[in-house]
């Protein structure tokens, strides 16, 4: 069956704006299993002397209760229960490869998968050798002068075709261009300075470990990595509100961060309790987990989207997200509910698994 592909041009909106009726999650941190590094650490050379920039939500072994990676879960609870998944460019990489080529392509090709480019990217910045300095929005240029690169060039450098394919990649590589929308928007709505009104807050400064004396200008260095994953809270409140996501699926501490600085309670009820007992008939079950001794049943989370039980699912998580208007992140952290969804309605989901039916797909090749 051949997949429809849908404009992400939308009325009252621009690219990668979620329609209005339907529902978008946004994932601001994907980790997949193995190792990798959550923090970047540069150094520029200027006119003014040489400058230090720390960038990443600078995680450690230590900081982290668990070793699991939650990014395969966190994907599958996305497709189960919103219309759009979102994903930051950064995540290119490790969504293709955690899933495999072939359903990546597919769910791009569906539309079922986004991306969100942001040109500019906030760091903890330092003259060289001191201990106190400052955040600032930071823009990559390349070789030919200091405009960033366009997203046809980003994609191109993540992503390889096989030998022969070359063809074939380009139509897939213009697809994904016209599934990722470039955010543009963190000079003009000046985060910087957004994170700084936040640090005013006392409960921000105590749960950072800022002292008194510490002016919100001022970052220690010892505590830039905090600083960060405060300015990761903001910039994702900033995203959601700027393609209309009404869901965000915050990295470890976002909760507790989001609370004190926007006021704003996790739910006690999330989505992907609601979509475990769908997909296992057990509320809390690690569906990554599953899914990797298995990769078919993500194909089956896909044909279940298409489903009239799979809309109808999607449609009533989307009247109980826990939204509120009147808050700087308008977003349901984690996807948190208000309250569950009629019982029937989870039940008719659960005994759509398994399928009885196989639904062809397109051939697709793969990518290094």
């Amino acid at each position: 069956m051949a997949a429809e592909v849908q404009s992400n041009e939308v009325d009252g909106g621009g690219v990668g704006t979620v329609p209005a009726g339907k529902t978008g999650y946004y994932i601001s941190d994907l980790m997949p299993p193995g190792t990798f590094s959550t923090s970047e650490e540069i150094t520029a050379k200027g006119s003014a002397g040489e400058l230090e920039g720390s960038f990443g939500l600078g995680f450690t072994n230590d900081e982290i209760p668990f070793n699991t990676s939650t990014a395969l879960h966190d994907m599958l609870v996305g497709f189960l229960c919103f219309d759009y998944v979102y994903l930051p460019f950064a995540a290119l990489g490790p969504a293709h490869n955690l899933i495999g080529s072939e359903l990546f392509w597919e769910v791009i090709r569906t539309d079922a998968l986004r991306f969100i480019h942001s040109e500019s990217k906030i760091g903890a910045l330092f003259r060289k050798g001191e201990v106190i300095g400052d955040l600032g929005n930071v823009e990559g240029g390349t070789s030919a002068g200091p405009e960033p690169a366009p997203i046809s060039d980003l994609i191109r450098r993540v992503l390889v075709p096989v030998q022969s394919k070359e063809k074939e990649a380009e139509r897939l590589f213009k697809e994904l261009e016209r599934r990722t929308p470039v955010y543009r928007k963190s000079v003009q709505i000046n985060l910087p300075s957004l994170v700084r009104g936040a640090l005013v807050m006392p409960r921000i400064s105590r749960l950072l470990g800022i002292s008194d004396a510490i002016l919100p200008t001022q970052v220690p260095r010892w505590l830039r990595h905090p600083y960060l994953r405060l300015a990761h809270l903001v910039q994702t409140a900033a995203i959601c509100a700027e393609y209309k996501i009404q869901a965000a699926k915050l990295p470890f501490g976002g909760p507790q961060l989001t609370s004190a600085a926007f006021g704003v309670q996790a739910a006690e009820l999330p989505a992907d309790h609601l979509a475990s007992y769908t997909f296992s008939g057990v509320f809390n079950t690690d569906l990554g987990g599953l899914v990797l001794q298995d990769m078919s049943i993500f194909r089956q989370v896909l044909h279940f989207r298409h489903s009239a039980d799979g809309q109808s699912f999607r449609r009533e998580i989307a009247s109980v997200l826990a939204v509120d208007a009147g808050h700087e992140l308008r977003a349901s952290v984690d996807a948190g509910l208000k309250r569950t969804i009629p019982l029937g309605v989870t039940e008719r989901a659960q005994q759509a698994w398994p399928f009885a039916w196989v639904i062809s797909t397109p051939t697709f090749f793969l990518l290094n």
